[in-house]
């Protein structure tokens, strides 16, 4: 009886132990692989409407928890045909080369 009661108790502490230490340190680099993700994409896409469009647009990429990617941009409605280049050069950066659905990100201008 006293050898379960000692195993149980070891393992009670092995698993606190685990979640107090290595919990906020998994949680910590999950953070930071997220950041660096949300960094990636933003310098892909201003460098891509850098080399389409020049130094006219700064995007803003953010990623929320469970929703989709949001891309934010001042521009000029009136300038139609920058409009539909840029919405294409965004759509080609999110694409990564395959098929995007719609609600894999949103645009906000």
């Amino acid at each position: 009886m006293d050898a379960g009661v000692t195993i149980l108790s070891t393992a009670a502490f092995l698993l606190l132990t685990f979640l107090l230490v290595g919990g906020p340190m998994i949680v910590a680099d999950w953070a930071r692989k997220r950041r660096e993700m949300v960094t990636a994409r933003q310098i892909a896409l201003t460098d891509a409407l850098d080399g389409q469009l020049g130094a006219l647009v700064a995007p803003v990429v953010t990623k929320s928890f469970f929703g989709p990617w949001e891309v934010r941009i001042a521009m000029p409605f009136l300038r139609s045909a920058i409009l539909a280049r840029l919405l294409s050069v965004i759509d080609d950066v999110f694409a990564d080369g395959e098929a995007v659905p719609w609600s894999a990100y949103r645009i906000v201008l």
